[in-house]
C-alpha cells in the first residue's frame, strides 16, 4: 500500500464551511489495483466524521467506517496523519 496524497482543507466558500483532511492511497497487487480515498471531517455538527470510497475491480463503492479506520491506522503508522481522528471512533 502507498500513500499518494494528503490534503487539508479548512475554508469557508460561499458561506459553507469546510474543514477536513483527505488521504488518497493506492493498493497494488499482481492482479489488481485499488484506489482509496478517506476523509476525516472536523466540522462539529457533521454526522459523517469519517467516510471513504474505493475504486476496485472496475467498480466504485463506499467504505464502511471500520474500513476507513483501518486505512487511517496505516497512514498513522507511517507518520503521515495530519490531525488526530481517535475522538470520532
Amino acid at each position: 500500500m502507498e500513500l499518494i496524497n494528503v490534503e487539508t482543507v479548512s475554508a469557508t466558500i460561499s458561506g459553507e464551511k469546510y474543514d477536513f483532511d483527505r488521504y488518497d492511497l493506492i493498493d497494488r497487487t499482481a492482479l489488481s489495483t485499488k484506489e482509496i480515498s478517506v476523509v476525516v471531517s472536523f466540522i462539529p455538527d457533521d454526522n459523517n466524521k469519517i467516510t471513504g470510497d474505493i475504486i476496485a475491480y472496475g467498480e466504485w463503492g463506499d467504505l464502511d467506517k471500520n474500513e476507513c479506520i483501518e486505512y487511517l491506522n496505516y497512514v498513522k503508522s507511517i507518520g503521515k496523519i495530519k490531525r488526530e481522528f481517535n475522538m470520532y471512533i
